[in-house]
């Protein structure tokens, strides 16, 4: 089983940071283990494996037996955004979004 959440407003380099933390557990106790961290990246993870233990609950799996057997944390779109700076100059700000698939087995 495994949920897909694309188009998440934050960097893949700094989700990768949250999503590193709970590969391997238990998905009952990466659910606990990610309210307490002190991340944004946390709320986008958290979210995402509570969908996947919803789509394994429907496909008839025990909740309680799932682990979180693979994280992958992809780049998404890329928007163009330019700043100004001085002397009538502008400079191009990226602003990245992430792809977060989580598969339990």
């Amino acid at each position: 089983m495994y949920a897909k959440t694309s188009k998440i407003n934050y960097t893949p380099r700094k989700l990768r940071l949250v999503a590193n933390l709970i590969k391997g557990r238990k998905a009952e106790e990466a659910m606990e283990y990610l309210k307490n961290v002190n991340k944004k990246g946390s709320l986008f993870v958290y979210k995402a494996v509570k969908s996947a233990l919803a789509n394994a609950q429907s496909k008839g799996f025990n909740p309680s037996d799932l682990s979180i057997v693979d994280v992958r944390v992809d780049s998404s779109i890329v928007l163009k955004r330019f700043f100004y700076i001085s002397r009538g100059r502008a400079r191009l700000k990226l602003k990245r979004y992430s792809t977060l698939t989580i598969r339990l087995g």
